[in-house]
C-alpha cells in the first residue's frame, strides 16, 4: 500500500534518496506536481544488483507541500506518490 492510498505525507532528507529523486526534486514549488521516470542507473542499478528493484525503471508522481502549513492545519495529503 502506498502513502497515496493512505492519504499520508512523508518527509526525509534529500541526500538519503536515490539519485533520480536527488536530481528530480530540487526546484519543486509548494503545490507543484512532477512526474519522475527514473532509469535503473539513477535508482537501484542494473538487474541482478541485489535489490528487488534493480534493473527496473521507476515512475513516481510528486506533489510539493509546505510541511509547516500542514502541521498547523492538521490536514494531511499526499506529497510523494508512486505508481
Amino acid at each position: 500500500m502506498s502513502i497515496c492510498s493512505r492519504g499520508e505525507s512523508i518527509a526525509f532528507p534529500l541526500q538519503g534518496l536515490i539519485a533520480g529523486w536527488q536530481e528530480g526534486i530540487p526546484g519543486m514549488r509548494v503545490g507543484g506536481c512532477r512526474k519522475l521516470t527514473v532509469p535503473p542507473k539513477l535508482a537501484y542499478g542494473p538487474a541482478g544488483g541485489g535489490h528487488q528493484l534493480s534493473g527496473k525503471t521507476l515512475v513516481f508522481v510528486l506533489e510539493g507541500q509546505d510541511r509547516r502549513a500542514s502541521a498547523m492545519t492538521g490536514r494531511r495529503r499526499s506529497v510523494f506518490c508512486s505508481y
